[in-house]
């Protein structure tokens, strides 16, 4: 809204916040169906999309080497 919020009549930018908050409702309803759906034992899911900080192997104060990773997405559970 920020870049095209000023294009556009009231009713538009209103239209356009609303529907974009009540479609991601539906794709969060749509995940928890799909969780639900599932057997009592696999109801985790673990998507990871990509590393957000590859750091990399690095060494501790402790002496110890690490492959020190931050990965970015989604986990859904119980």
């Amino acid at each position: 809204m920020l870049l095209i919020g000023r294009r556009l009549p009231n009713i538009g930018v209103n239209v356009v916040c609303v529907g974009s908050v009540l479609l991601s409702m539906c794709f969060a309803f749509g995940a928890i169906w799909q969780l639900i759906a599932r057997p009592a034992a696999e109801r985790v899911v673990n998507f990871n999309l990509f590393d957000w900080v590859p750091a990399g192997v690095m060494h501790t104060n402790a002496g110890r080497v690490m492959d020190f990773h931050v990965p970015w997405g989604v986990l859904m559970d119980r």
